[in-house]
């Protein structure tokens, strides 16, 4: 976007308030969170009073050519950029009070309801998020998962809406991990055209997986509705990895390209991709993510997937079922529940059957009925 000749770097569009979201903030934070009081003292301040104009004329052009410059430069990211106009503000709240002082209202129990506003905003979250701060998020948990789960070349994207203080603190906690990771706020671009939309699709490339994190007690801007666009495309949603109260975590993993084989069949047109090696341990649960290709000849809603734990002597401690997906290439994530397994050396085995007689299909053309995905222990 060019304005007389001037183009905004990303680093600065990425955070930037538009007007209207701006004036919002300024009034929202003046007033504590009482927008209705500062109106009410507001207004008795532009009635009709020696000086009052001069007082109008400074505060409404100061904010007039705010709004104008940074709809020109976009550089305004938080309200700080408008603290020369809070002693013109306070100037006509105190008008607005003095007068109102002469209708009998007392001063000190206006402002002592513009003290408590502001004491009992202050211990709400969503408060501080008007006012442009930021306060912890849980990356912790996030670094945990990826630790544990992430593989070379896989992207790891985060969308904070006005948490500028997440761009470090998500490259903090993904350091050393083998991914390429990003806040969505950072990806260059805007709505308009499409801009947005193939400039995430460029970063995306593609790569393997994409985790997409989300916080998700504030609304969310344009860019999360592009960025799920563009992994629309060529990506397969595997499901929520985890959700707390302000922050979810989704992975998403890339489709094969048109005629590649699954590197494991079932029976005619069904193919199994190992989407994640298996966990050397496991305690309580075992998560199994898998990608299924299924042909059109297949019938739908006929076949079921079976995921069965054997002991060392091959007998079945554990299983989980769900339906064959009915997408030509989807992504299911499983868990196994290992509460009541004792610790050892087990072997998970992949079935796929016909779930209303339980005929199963064989594997890669043999007269094998279940495919070993492999060992591990559980503690």
């Amino acid at each position: 976007m060019l304005w007389f000749g001037y183009e905004p770097t990303w680093r600065v569009i990425r955070y930037a308030l538009d007007s209207w979201a701006l004036l919002q903030r300024l009034l929202y934070a003046f007033s504590n969170g009482s927008p209705a009081l500062l109106a009410l003292v507001g207004g008795y301040a532009a009635a009709r009073a020696r000086g009052r104009g001069l007082v109008w004329f400074f505060t409404l052009s100061m904010l007039a050519l705010t709004l104008v410059a940074n709809a020109i430069l976009l550089f305004a990211t938080q309200i700080r950029y408008l603290l020369a106009l809070w002693p013109l503000l306070a100037l006509i709240v105190g008008r607005g009070v003095a007068r109102l002082a002469k209708s009998g209202v007392k001063p000190a129990f206006l402002l002592g309801i513009w003290i408590a506003a502001g004491v009992w905003n202050s211990a709400d979250p969503s408060f501080i998020r008007q006012l442009g701060g930021s306060r912890h998020l849980p990356f912790h948990v996030l670094a945990d998962v990826l630790g544990d789960r992430a593989q070379p070349g896989d992207v790891v994207v985060f969308h904070a809406p006005d948490n500028w203080l997440a761009d470090p603190v998500l490259a903090h906690y993904t350091y050393g991990l083998p991914v390429r990771a990003v806040v969505m706020e950072s990806l260059s671009g805007l709505e308009a055209g499409g801009e947005y939309f193939r400039q995430t699709r460029q970063f995306i490339g593609d790569a393997p997986r994409v985790w997409l994190g989300l916080e998700t007690d504030v609304p969310p801007n344009f860019r999360l509705g592009e960025f799920e666009r563009a992994l629309a495309v060529d990506y397969a949603a595997c499901g929520m990895v985890f959700e707390l109260p302000d922050m979810r975590l989704d992975l998403y993993a890339h489709v094969p390209d048109e005629g590649t084989p699954p590197p494991f069949r079932f029976g005619d047109g069904i193919g199994m991709t190992m989407l994640e090696p298996l966990p050397a341990t496991a305690e309580q649960s075992l998560t199994v993510l898998l990608g299924w290709s299924v042909g059109a000849d297949v019938p739908l809603n006929t076949y079921s997937v079976a995921l069965h734990v054997d002991d060392e002597h091959g007998q079945l401690v554990a299983q989980a079922d769900y339906a064959l997906p009915s997408d030509a290439y989807a992504c299911r994530a499983s868990t196994i529940t290992l509460a009541s397994v004792p610790p050892g050396t087990y072997t998970l085995m992949a079935v796929v059957y016909d779930w209303s007689n339980g005929e199963r299909l064989p594997v890669d053309g043999t007269a094998e009925e279940r495919f070993e995905v492999g060992d591990f222990t559980v503690r």
